[in-house]
């Protein structure tokens, strides 16, 4: 089938032609976590509560973080 005609088809044909619908088994997700905002004591920005960090007594966003790896 051309293009065309396939668009065609999908705008003219039957819903129930395209589509199969059914009830939905399945509980829906549960509603986000509205986290507080909270001030970087480094650059004065506010970060989501789960993304700041500790560094060296001070909650700081992950911008301002710096970082303690072993290299693994």
């Amino acid at each position: 089938m051309e293009r065309s005609a396939y668009q065609e088809y999908l705008l003219s044909a039957p819903v129930d032609e395209l589509f199969d619908c059914k009830e939905v088994n399945a509980n829906p997700p549960e509603r986000a976590k509205i986290f507080s905002s909270i001030v970087c004591e480094k650059c004065g920005e506010s970060a989501s509560e789960n993304k700041i960090r500790l560094d060296e007594g001070k909650r700081v966003c992950l911008d301002c973080y710096d970082h303690y790896g072993r290299g693994w």
